[in-house]
């Protein structure tokens, strides 16, 4: 049912990008818009060292559930979780497309939950102009 769920992800992003999240801020952002159908979280995440970081994440996935979406918790031992560690530990299939979340920087963190983030992503040239194309 993972592996389904996993396929059903890279699917979208061929066919229907604006309709996929991946990366923690992305997610997030879909989450409180009520976006997110089917939401796929690397197990690692729930043993962040950071609590506070936990805790968003713990929030995100029952705030998904409650939505009535679909939440699938990945093995980080199974190569579908491995496949999503490598998107970050996170990703969305959304209900509707959001195209503002291009936006926002997949490789984001989340924040500690007090202070200013720090985002320290620059895109260079070729990332810039690739995603015109």
């Amino acid at each position: 049912e993972h592996v389904k769920a996993l396929e059903g992800f890279y699917q979208m992003v061929k066919n229907e990008p604006d309709r996929v999240c991946y990366g923690p801020k992305q997610v997030k952002e879909a989450v409180e818009k009520g976006a997110v159908s089917v939401l796929m979280v690397a197990d690692s995440l729930f043993r962040n060292a950071n609590v506070s970081t936990r805790r968003q994440y713990v929030g995100m996935a029952e705030t998904t559930r409650e939505s009535g979406a679909t939440v699938h918790i990945f093995s980080s031992q199974h190569v579908s979780g491995q496949q999503l560690a490598q998107l970050s530990g996170i990703a969305g299939i959304l209900r509707f497309p959001l195209p503002e979340l291009d936006d926002i920087a997949s490789d984001a963190g989340l924040t500690d939950g007090g202070g200013e983030e720090k985002d320290d992503y620059k895109p260079s040239m070729e990332e810039d102009t690739d995603a015109f194309m």
